[in-house]
C-alpha cells in the first residue's frame, strides 16, 4: 500500500505504525516536510518516495520518485 503524506503528527504516526505491522506500506511525500518525514521513514524502515523531483530524492536518499501526470511533457521534468 502507498500512503500519501503531507505532514506528521502523533495520530498519523500511530496509524502508520499500526498499518506497518499488518501490511507492507510505502510513503509518498507530497510537501516540504521532507527531512522530518524521511527521518521518520528511515527510523521505522518504511520505504519512501518523493513526488516529481529526482534531486530531492537523491538528497534525502529516497527509494525512488513518484511521477505524476504533470511529467508527461519533457519541459516539466526535473530529471
Amino acid at each position: 500500500y502507498y500512503l500519501f503524506i503531507t505532514e506528521l503528527n502523533e495520530k498519523i504516526i500511530k496509524n502508520i505504525i499500526k498499518l506497518k505491522k499488518k501490511f507492507k506500506i510505502s510513503l509518498i511525500l507530497l510537501n516540504n516536510n521532507y527531512l522530518i518525514i524521511s527521518n521518520f521513514a528511515k527510523k521505522n524502515s518504511i520505504p519512501f518516495f518523493i513526488v516529481d523531483d529526482i534531486k530531492l530524492a537523491l538528497k534525502y536518499k529516497a527509494q525512488g520518485i513518484f511521477l505524476t501526470s504533470q511529467n508527461k511533457n519533457s519541459s516539466n521534468r526535473s530529471l
